[in-house]
């Protein structure tokens, strides 16, 4: 063995090649803890001369999860089944004729991360917080999306499901209330920008204040005509939110106004419009990234208060862009927004379009009509065209078929955004239920997906390997699973890591994981999935693992959210006449498996009713930083 090489093809087969058959034995048992994927590893060749024993694997390999401490167990076994003759001797794996090495993830076996991630300047930022958030996903872009959503299907003649009902829902919708319920409210309170392509708001009421509207003013207050608002030179929004056909771009039928920005001047336009209801509302703005544009502040004038944003408008321009959602009081209150140059010294310009609060209804015409249905029940495809996109990312069938319009959009929006708008999207996540069901009563699990190879190539456009989607998926999944084994199910199933030519892990040109979370056709995942306390869960530690992966590739330390506090109560004192005090306590609630999370802090938010006035206030107003666990305050009777 040390003198001559030895090769076998086939191992398994192989009479004089099953000396490694107690190797892979030990190999696939050791595995089989770590995950469920179906399949067996099996040796296709190995080669042993006197340096090294070279095992080539075949690709089950790369369905596992792998760490450092996982290829030694490997190599030890194959030294083992050599009974000593393989002692001294390197061995190396392969898979595919690529090492093994490279499949381990870097984050859990504690290797430095390459630092693909570059730092890259903020777009949106709030500037009236009343924390600054320093060791969060401050400035980071994620995309994020739920599966499918009510469609047009050209085949049937009607709009549709894209998943059949199962246990009171559909995956159209399941999915969606673990995004815009809880994950995206983690992320954006982390500091995040979250972009999705399907409407995120359930508010079936729409108010779009366009410029030149009856709810639409602008001011110059120096005085100055050069700082007069004028037409911008590329159109802007300008259709009607009733109805419109497929190939309608909204955001090319207006116009959009513009002033100059130098610092010696604000400049300020309004939206201040009737709100039918009060209710809360998503707020989103639209503006212009022009060549000399410049940071424009706004503020969103809600029932609570005011809230500001910073935004560098020489990025995202032309689409509607969201900064939150906020309650708005019935009437014409003076609440709405307000958009003013930021007082940035370097000459430039701000620019305006429009703005819009609410959800709305759907509203592109397809067969005999619109769907009928809320916004946010209808798939991206729809979504992406009311938001000002080309008909060549929403439509990639020419128009005859909206359910794969609807899956390959979302990747082409995605390179859109990152390569037409130059906004610096970090990463995507797109979460699942697959389908699928056991006559055991077992549980399904959770698979992730990612493509390392696109188009032949094995990088990004911007030069970071497509290997990085694997780490991702690796930190992404193991929070999944590590969370719902911890405080639902001990024995949840981890399923495979799949690298597999999914479109929508294979188009985007940033790390992209797919999420099948659970399946929706088996009873005994379906049981946990409808739960709300279940949905946090999982929720909570998708965010960790987009947290834990972002800091790991940025090379900056993390920490995360504190859990809710229990043991809320509320003391009233002093009482008089006129006022009385009232003592807020509180306990706060540890997380065991992320020490980082130990709270140093707490918001207090307060809201004030007034039962007399024309517009009472009652919403929550942006929150006082408190350091311990009480917080005492006076109230009028």
């Amino acid at each position: 063995f040390t003198a001559f090489a030895l090769f076998c093809q086939n191992a398994d087969a192989q009479p004089d090649c099953l000396t490694l058959k107690p190797a892979i034995d030990s190999i696939n048992s050791y595995l089989s803890q770590k995950a469920s994927v179906g399949k067996t590893v099996k040796i296709d060749t190995f080669f042993i001369d006197r340096h090294s024993i070279k095992v080539h694997l075949n690709k089950t390999i790369s369905d596992y999860p792998l760490r450092d401490r996982d290829l030694k167990f490997m190599e030890d076994a194959v030294r083992s089944s050599l009974s000593g003759r393989g002692s001294g001797l390197k061995v190396e794996f392969t898979y595919g004729g690529k090492p093994l090495k490279r499949l381990i993830s870097g984050y859990y076996s504690g290797y430095k991360a390459d630092g693909f991630t570059k730092e890259h300047k903020s777009w949106i930022k709030k500037i009236d917080s009343p924390i600054d958030i320093t060791k969060g996903l401050d400035g980071c872009n994620i995309a994020l999306w739920s599966s499918h959503g009510y469609y047009y299907s050209h085949e049937a003649g009607r709009w549709e499901w894209q998943r059949a009902p199962f246990f009171t829902t559909v995956e159209d919708l399941l999915t969606h209330s673990y995004v815009t319920g809880f994950l995206a409210p983690m992320l954006e309170n982390a500091g995040a920008n979250v972009l999705m392509p399907r409407e995120r708001d359930p508010q079936t009421l729409e108010i779009v204040v366009d410029n030149g509207s009856l709810f639409y003013t602008e001011r110059n207050n120096s005085g100055n005509a050069r700082y007069d608002w004028t037409d911008s030179p590329e159109p802007g929004f300008g259709a009607d939110s009733s109805s419109f056909l497929t190939d309608t771009n909204p955001f090319l039928s207006g116009s959009a106004r513009m002033s100059v920005s130098d610092g010696k001047s604000t400049q300020t336009a309004f939206y201040m419009p009737f709100f039918p209801e009060t209710e809360d509302y998503a707020v989103y703005v639209s503006y212009q990234s022009l060549p000399e544009s410049g940071s424009a502040i706004y503020t969103v004038h809600h029932s609570g208060g005011e809230q500001s944003y910073m935004i560098d408008q020489s990025i995202g321009g032309g689409t509607w862009v969201y900064l939150g959602t906020f309650r708005f009081t019935k009437g014409e209150c003076g609440q709405g927004v307000t958009v003013r140059s930021a007082q940035e010294k370097k000459k430039g310009v701000i620019t305006t379009d429009a703005v819009r609060f609410g959800g709305g209804m759907g509203n592109v015409l397809r067969g005999h009509g619109p769907s009928g249905y809320p916004r946010y029940a209808e798939a991206a495809r729809y979504w992406l065209q009311w938001s000002g996109f080309p008909e060549d990312v929403y439509s990639l069938n020419d128009g005859t078929d909206d359910y794969k319009d609807d899956y390959m959009s979302r990747g082409k929006w995605v390179n859109y955004l990152k390569y037409c708008m130059d906004i610096p999207v970090d990463m995507v996540l797109a979460l699942h239920t697959d389908a699928g069901y056991c006559m055991n009563d077992s549980i399904i699990g959770t698979l992730a997906i990612y493509k390392e190879e696109s188009e032949g190539r094995l990088r990004y456009k911007d030069g970071r390997s497509r290997i990085t989607a694997r780490e991702l998926a690796d930190i992404v999944q193991t929070s999944i699973v590590d969370d719902i084994r911890a405080y639902c199910r001990k024995d949840w199933t981890r399923r495979a890591i799949w690298d597999r030519s999914y479109v929508e892990a294979r188009v985007p040109e940033v790390p992209t994981v797919l999420i099948e979370l659970l399946s929706h056709q088996n009873i005994s995942d379906m049981q946990y999935a409808l739960d709300p306390g279940f949905k946090f869960i999982v929720s909570r530690a998708i965010y960790k693992g987009i947290l834990r992966y972002l800091s790991y590739t940025s090379g900056r330390q993390y920490t995360v959210q504190p859990l809710p506090v229990k043991d809320f109560s509320a003391v009233i004192t002093d009482r008089s006449d006129t006022e009385a005090k009232v003592k807020l306590s509180w306990t706060p609630r540890t997380d065991p498996g992320e020490p980082s999370a130990d709270p140093t802090s707490y918001i207090v938010y307060r809201r004030i009713l007034d039962p007399y006035g024309d517009c009472s206030v009652p919403g929550f107003d942006n929150g006082t930083v408190v350091t311990g666990t009480e917080y005492i305050d006076r109230i009028e009777a």
